[in-house]
């Protein structure tokens, strides 16, 4: 993707505005730029004091915004799935709540342009 494509995909999503979705969060994700349900979506990264990182994944799933956080091996140690209504939803979350988190050293956000389901995760076609 190229960055023009991504300034033109982030624009887009902030311009259309929050609808409930009437599917799961996973199949409304994947259509949630061409259809009508506009929630954000991003991973964000975190580095952690050393020996804390369950327990940042602990205080992370307390959050109704996260739907999922998980310890990782590599540069990072722990990732977070989350989603909120819009760009500034996001930003105020991890700006105000997410960073907030004792043990919290760095964080990196990639919002998620789109989605690709795995076999086992599609809707069966009867």
């Amino acid at each position: 993707m190229s960055y023009v494509r991504t300034i033109d995909i982030c624009a887009k999503a902030a311009d259309k505005p929050f609808q409930k979705a009437k599917e799961s969060n996973l199949s409304a994700a994947a259509n949630r730029l061409d259809g009508e349900t506009m929630t954000i979506l991003a991973y964000v990264l975190f580095k952690v004091s050393s020996g804390t990182e369950r327990e940042v994944c602990q205080k992370l799933v307390e959050f109704a915004e996260v739907i999922q956080a998980d310890l990782i091996f590599g540069e990072y140690d722990v990732i977070a799935k989350m989603e909120t209504e819009d760009l500034d939803a996001l930003e105020s979350f991890l700006s105000e709540r997410v960073r907030t988190v004792p043990n919290v050293l760095v964080t990196s956000t990639m919002i998620i342009s789109r989605e690709y389901k795995g076999k086992n995760y599609r809707p069966k076609n009867k």
